[in-house]
């Protein structure tokens, strides 16, 4: 942790050479990298805002995010360079992009810190993009608030020590990937195993070798894992908890990673709300089969008719949630963010039922 830090006021004194300042955006684009994590906590340092984008999407669609958050320098993979090289030409002309694996970077890490920028809980910290599948994608600004009582919902319900070993192999450009898990462990002073990508033999040979106590995963996860060669209850030995999230958690999946003493839990969430709202303990999976699970601690939900309005009963309604977790804008889309509100509700889009139970 001395040394990250020692790294993270470098770049940071690297980046207020380059001109950036509070609210200027510092973008990452690329796989898994420590660095990744370098670069968030050196522009948050320096009261900037990071946008991680997504490794795998086109130039094109790569090309339209930089644009519309216009960042000042752009850090990118060297796994990325080939699509770096293919953005529109006019955004290339403008933007600092330096390879994170290259002696650029190297040179960025400053041995003189920058002075101390104060930094609130309602400062922007992240912008992350939505999947845009109606039409272009949304920046969702998450202020350090959002992502602080994210990490506390976590530790509140999860026993993370700082003697967790933590694997980073979902994305990190997720807000599943980086809050579900990472930056609660970090937090706690744990330690962060970081893989560029999801690879299952890899990943098992990581849980043993390093003794992985706790990972962020998707179901698909899980079944990839189990269906590997090698795979046997006790090679999932050293874990303690695995939670998943993105899509529906099948009994099958959730049983084949139970064994021997691996809590298995399952979130619901959003990009816009940093993003645990719902989760579903190990315990109550059992009883509780398909369900998103209870509100986390921080969270209030209700479920709400088309004009918003409370549903009394158990009938299906929409996800309405607040709480310090949810974010409070999109970046520059003022229409959208007024509409993704109702009375200082976010609306989820996504349809619930409850039962007596409240699950």
């Amino acid at each position: 942790y001395r040394q990250l830090a020692d790294r993270v006021e470098a770049l940071a004194g690297g980046l207020r050479a380059h001109g950036i300042e509070r609210g200027d955006r510092v973008a990452y684009f690329g796989a898994n990298h420590p660095d990744l994590l370098t670069t968030l906590f050196a522009a948050s340092r320096s009261g900037a805002i990071t946008v991680l984008l997504n490794s795998r999407l086109s130039p094109a669609e790569i090309s339209f995010m930089i644009d519309d958050s216009r960042p000042k320098m752009l850090i990118h993979g060297h796994e990325v360079t080939s699509v770096v090289q293919r953005l529109d030409p006019q955004i290339k002309e403008t933007l600092n992009a330096i390879d994170v694996d290259s002696a650029d970077f190297t040179a960025l890490l400053r041995e003189e810190p920058p002075p101390h920028v104060a930094v609130h809980l309602d400062d922007a910290c992240l912008l992350m993009y939505t999947a845009g599948t109606t039409g272009k994608p949304k920046g969702a600004v998450l202020t350090h608030g959002n992502i602080f009582f994210n990490d506390i919902n976590v530790l509140i319900e999860t026993d993370l020590t700082s003697h967790e070993v933590c694997l980073a192999v979902a994305p990190l450009f997720h807000i599943a990937g980086l809050n579900g898990l990472v930056l609660p462990v970090i937090l706690k002073g744990g330690t962060v195993e970081i893989l560029p990508s999801f690879v299952p033999g890899t990943v098992l040979d990581t849980i043993q070798q390093r003794g992985v106590t706790c990972m962020f995963g998707v179901p698909a996860m899980l079944d990839a894992l189990s269906a590997e060669p090698e795979f046997t209850p006790d090679t999932l030995a050293s874990l303690t908890t695995v939670i998943v999230g993105g899509a529906p958690v099948p009994e099958r999946s959730r049983r084949s990673c139970a064994a021997p003493a691996v809590d298995v839990q399952q979130g619901y969430g959003l990009t816009e709300t940093a993003p645990a709202v719902l989760k579903l303990s190990a315990q109550d999976a059992r009883k509780h089969i398909g369900s998103a699970g209870k509100p986390q601690f921080l969270v209030d939900v209700r479920l709400a008719d088309p004009s918003g309005d409370t549903v009394e009963d158990a009938s299906i309604g929409e996800i309405l949630t607040r709480g310090p977790n949810v974010f409070q804008e999109y970046w520059d889309r003022p229409d959208a963010t007024d509409d993704a509100f109702h009375d200082g509700w976010f609306r989820t889009g996504d349809i619930a039922s409850v039962n007596d139970d409240g699950f």
